[in-house]
């Protein structure tokens, strides 16, 4: 770890200024490099907070997310911003099935922002789904409407609520106001993708599979795009396109 901090930064860069090359890195897409800085950060400084927020929102694209948690965890302790770290922690803990840690945690959000206000209550709404609740879920979804319906959660769980309840319809008019506030976000492209699949639109499917690996960084796997690989790989086999299988 140390010949990496030496090698990439050099022997005088700070914490403060590894962050920013990372967050760098991060806007050129290149997700493993700005983790090597965030890493290199974090044993200059542990208490860096920023550095943990921003290394438990990597985890949670790549799909580590105990890893996610904890690290988003030790940012709301060390004093980043209560409210994205406590959304990004749920978000983690959605994402592995903590349901009921998740509807028994409460924050004072009152003095958040609205649409902080709404995914968290939007997130609460996708662990009742999760516990098969879908009174409560779409209650609770209600709710975050109420505060900021076009917040990302929200999105993301309306969407999640229609596709359960097989509106297909209603799924495909939330996808497409979702991607106007959100183009390129590989969580939407890759509902309209499985949507498409639903609709036996396969070829369509297999286009946005492919939009989401392309516009995917370098030199790293993130979850959305092993879901958009084997999302391929499942309709070519479906349709004995051998050919796609063997690439």
């Amino acid at each position: 770890m140390a010949t990496a901090f030496f090698t990439a930064c050099g022997p005088g860069a700070t914490d403060e200024e590894l962050v920013e090359r990372a967050k760098d890195y991060l806007a050129e897409n290149k997700v493993n490099a700005a983790m090597i800085e965030l890493r290199n950060a974090l044993q200059a400084n542990p208490q860096n907070s920023e550095a943990r927020y921003v290394l438990g929102e990597i985890y949670l694209q790549v799909g580590d997310f105990e890893s996610a948690e904890k690290e988003l965890q030790r940012a709301f302790e060390m004093g980043w911003n209560a409210g994205l770290a406590l959304t990004g922690k749920t978000r983690a803990m959605v994402a592995q099935e903590k349901y009921k840690q998740v509807l028994e945690t409460s924050y004072p959000t009152d003095d958040w922002p609205a649409s902080v206000q709404a995914n968290l209550q939007a997130l609460q709404a996708g662990a009742y789904m999760g516990e098969g609740d879908m009174q409560k879920a779409n209650s609770a979804l209600l709710s975050a409407k109420s505060l900021d319906e076009n917040a990302y959660d929200v999105l993301r769980v309306t969407i999640l609520l229609h596709l359960a309840e097989n509106h297909k319809e209603d799924a495909e008019a939330a996808i497409s106001k979702a991607q106007t506030f959100f183009p390129h976000d590989s969580e939407f492209m890759l509902m309209s993708a499985d949507l498409a699949v639903l609709n036996k639109q396969y070829e369509e499917a297999i286009r946005v599979f492919e939009q989401i690996i392309t516009l995917g960084p370098e030199n790293l796997m993130t979850l959305n795009m092993k879901r958009a690989h084997l999302g391929i790989l499942r309709l070519a086999i479906m349709q004995k396109d051998f050919n796609r299988v063997q690439k």
